[in-house]
C-alpha cells in the first residue's frame, strides 16, 4: 500500500510504481499494488475493506496465480498504516493467515507521540513530514466517526499477528511510534525485526537516484522479503 497521507497517491505514481517493480524484480516475490480509495471523501475504514477485497480475490481469483499459504501484507508511511489495520482484521476475520507484514515509516498513532515528534518538526523540503500534517492527515483519515478497534494500531490488540519487520527512520518524527509499535508487537509474543535508519529520512524510500541510504534501505526491505516468501513462494500485497 503506497503512502499519501490517506489522502493522496495512486498505483501508477511513478514513485509507488517503481518501487514495486524494483522489488519485485530484486526478489522475485509477485507484488499486488492496491488502489485503495482516498480520504477524505472515503475515510476509514473504506481503504481497510479496498485491502480485504483485495486479499480476498488473491486467495480466490485463480487468474492472479497466488499461494493463499504465503500472503503478506506491506506498505509506507500511511500505507503502512492501512497495513497495519487489515492485518489486525484479517487475523479476526479471515481463515487464511498473513505470513508477514512489512510497515515502513508506519504512522501507528495519530497524535504527537515521543521525542520524535518535537525534535524533527520538519515544515519545508521533498520529504518533510510535520506534526500538524500529521493531525491533519488522521482528522481526515478518521473522518467518518467510526473509528474501532482496529484503526489505531498502537493502540490495539496485537496478539497473534505474523512475523513483522518494521523500519523507520532517525529523522522522522513518525521514529518513536513505529518503534513503540515494534516493542507492543514484541511484548504481545510476535516475532519482530525493528530497524532503524540512521541518518535517513522519512522519505528516504523515494530517493534511490540519489542517495545510497536509500539505496541500502530497498536492499533491506529486498532481503526482508526475500526471507518471508521465497523459500516456499508466494505474494506480498
Amino acid at each position: 500500500m503506497h503512502g499519501g497521507g490517506f489522502a493522496f497517491g495512486e498505483v501508477d505514481e511513478l514513485v509507488n510504481d517503481r518501487l514495486c517493480a524494483s522489488r519485485t524484480a530484486a526478489t522475485g516475490v509477485q507484488t499486488l499494488s492496491v488502489e485503495y480509495r482516498l480520504a477524505p471523501e472515503n475515510a476509514y475504514p473504506a481503504p481497510i475493506d479496498d485491502v480485504l477485497a483485495v486479499f480476498d480475490a488473491a486467495i480466490e481469483d485463480q487468474r492472479l496465480s497466488v499461494d493463499a499459504e504465503r500472503i503478506g501484507i506491506g506498505g509506507n508511511s500511511a500505507g503502512a498504516t492501512i497495513a497495519a489495520s487489515s492485518a489486525l482484521r484479517i487475523r479476526d476475520t479471515r481463515t487464511a493467515p498473513l505470513v508477514h507484514q512489512l510497515l515502513e515509516v508506519p504512522l501507528v498513532i495519530f497524535e504527537p507521540f515521543g521525542d520524535s515528534m518535537r525534535e524533527f518538526d520538519l515544515d519545508e523540503g521533498p520529504v518533510a513530514v510535520a506534526p500538524k500534517d500529521i493531525t491533519g492527515a488522521g482528522e481526515a483519515y478518521l473522518s467518518a466517526g467510526v473509528p474501532d478497534q482496529y484503526a489505531v494500531p498502537l493502540e490495539a490488540d496485537v496478539a497473534g499477528l505474523p512475523p513483522t519487520v518494521i523500519m523507520t527512520a532517525e529523522f522522522d518524527p513518525l521514529r518513536d511510534g513505529g518503534e513503540a509499535y515494534a516493542e507492543r508487537l514484541r511484548s504481545a509474543g510476535v516475532r519482530v525485526t525493528a530497524v532503524r535508519g540512521d541518518g535517513q529520512l522519512h522519505g528516504t524510500c523515494s530517493l534511490t537516484a540519489a542517495w545510497e541510504a536509500s539505496r541500502r534501505w530497498q536492499s533491506t526491505v529486498a532481503q526482508a522479503m526475500v526471507e518471508a516468501y521465497r523459500s516456499e513462494g508466494g505474494v506480498v500485497g
